[in-house]
């Protein structure tokens, strides 16, 4: 019993390694490792005095007066790590009306000195609602962190006009 226990003990922690990678690529000095996207990772955060965080423009309110992360971003690790190390730091939206998986899809690219990419989405039962509530049309985003870790967490609000808004609260 017990030679089972240890070594269900040995098969995990190797299965466990295999997974992560080598103890060698130690992240958490900040020590950049290559992941199978080929993008280089590091504990490396982009704080809020890295890039200014936009004002928000008149006429506009944050939507539910609350922030979002970026969706699938896990897909797209190359592209947000790129666009994260540049400087000059902002995202927009663009609507999918045909994307074949979600027709309220509404995408998130980012634009930095290291050009424009496709980061992610804005989360599914939000652009649902932002659609539903025809708030889509000239909705805008306001970057307010980035964060690089085993994954990027691209930290936002969706401005909404401030005036449809009110006329679409239940």
């Amino acid at each position: 019993m017990v030679i089972v226990v240890v070594l269900i003990y040995y098969v995990g922690n190797f299965l466990v390694r295999m997974v992560k990678g080598s103890s060698n690529d130690d992240t958490s000095k900040g020590k950049k490792v290559k992941r199978k996207d080929e993008a280089p990772i590091s504990k490396d955060i982009k704080h809020q005095d890295t890039f200014s965080i936009p004002d928000i423009p008149d006429g506009y309110i944050a939507f539910e007066d609350d922030s979002y992360y970026v969706a699938g971003v896990t897909f797209r690790m190359k592209a947000c790590i790129e666009w994260a190390t540049g400087s000059d730091l902002s995202i927009y939206f663009k609507r999918e009306p045909k994307n074949k998986h979600d027709t309220n899809a509404i995408a998130v690219y980012g634009k930095s000195s290291n050009g424009r990419r496709k980061l992610g989405y804005v989360q599914a039962e939000i652009a649902s609602e932002i659609v539903y509530r025809e708030l889509d049309s000239d909705m805008k985003a306001r970057l307010l962190g980035v964060e690089i870790k085993e994954a990027p967490f691209i930290h936002y609000e969706i401005l909404v006009d401030a005036e449809k808004y009110k006329e679409t609260e239940d």
